[in-house]
Parts: C-alpha cells; structure tokens; sequence
C-alpha cells in the first residue's frame, strides 16, 4: 500500500464524508506545506468547501508556513481563518436556563 502526505489516498474518507453529507471540512494540523496541502488540495477538486484555520496549522520552517498561506493556499481554500474567527461564526448552541 502506498502512503500519501494527504487524508483522501489511499483512505475511505471521501467515501465516509459523503456518506454522512459532509460537504465543508475544516483543517487544522502539523505539516502544512505537505500534508495540509495535500489534503485541503484533493478536497477542493473532490467539490468540499475547504476552511483552513490558520493559527492551528504549523510547519518546521517559517517558510513552510509562507508558502502554503500566501503561495498555496488561496488557490484551493475557500475561507482562510483564526480559530477565533471560525468560532465566532458558529451557530451558538441554545442553552438551557
């Protein structure tokens, strides 16, 4: 089996995501010249509304980190956001009195 830098080869994840009705995907994690990109990348060209969180993404080098956010990443991310900002925008749970 081969291995890929991104969560959609060689996985059933696509298959999962569009058995629940999952049409957006939020990503945050290590690596985001590689395996962010990769991931984010194929879910775009799979049609999923891709929002990066920027401040939960990190990488070894600056650079890394530069190249996907201002090189990479606003050909394939529909929404680049803070954690901040992509909580904020959530729908606020009813809360019991």
């Amino acid at each position: 089996m081969t291995t890929s830098a991104g969560g959609f080869a060689n996985t059933g994840l696509d298959f999962l995501l569009k058995q629940h009705h999952v049409s957006r995907i939020v990503l945050i994690g290590m690596r985001a010249n590689t395996c962010i990109d990769t991931t984010a990348r194929f879910a775009q060209e799979l049609g999923y509304h891709v929002t990066l969180i920027e401040d939960a993404i990190a990488a070894l080098r600056p650079e890394e980190m530069q190249a996907t956010f201002e090189l990479n990443a606003p050909s394939y991310a529909h929404a680049i956001l803070t954690a901040e900002e992509f909580i904020s925008g959530l729908p606020h749970a009813a809360t019991s009195p």
